[in-house]
């Protein structure tokens, strides 16, 4: 049974041991199957190199149903980026759309939830689906700025 089963339907089971003295017993049932909400996304997202006082171009963060039902996704930021150089970036600079030309949302560091529906798996081909982020650089920062996503699944 695949991680993508259907969990509305009822599973028939059908069993057969067998051991070393060639003895066979077989036993059937139903069964049903739990609700699994998983997801799989790249551990890291790089904005690249930006100009302070503009926007990176958006980028996209693939996000794969690891589960066997519709999936959003829940996001969450740490309060800020520090840099390397100089300064840091608040959370709030950070946003997310469920589509590259979108209406993008802040950040924040509570947890929102992004629609992005990404349909279950029927079949081995994996069920994904991109969400899109951008960062406006604000001026007073330098170097390398580093800070941490959150990203949940959430049954859609």
């Amino acid at each position: 049974m695949r991680y993508y089963a259907d969990p509305s339907a009822n599973w028939n089971c059908n069993i057969t041991f067998n051991d070393s003295s060639n003895a066979v017993n077989s036993t059937s049932g139903t069964a049903t199957v739990s609700n699994l909400t998983a997801l799989d996304v790249p551990a890291s997202l790089d904005f690249g190199s930006n100009q302070s006082g503009n926007y990176s171009i958006n980028k996209s963060h693939s996000v794969q149903n690891c589960g066997n039902n519709q999936l959003d996704i829940q996001v969450n930021g740490s309060n800020v980026m520090p840099c390397s150089i100089y300064g840091s970036i608040a959370v709030g600079n950070v946003s997310y759309s469920a589509t590259q030309s979108g209406g993008y949302t802040n950040l924040t560091n509570t947890y929102a939830t992004l629609d992005l529906n990404v349909i279950r798996a029927t079949t081995d081909t994996n069920s994904t689906k991109n969400s899109w982020w951008r960062l406006y650089v604000p001026y007073g920062v330098a170097g390398t700025c580093t800070g941490t996503i959150t990203m949940l699944a959430k049954q859609g």
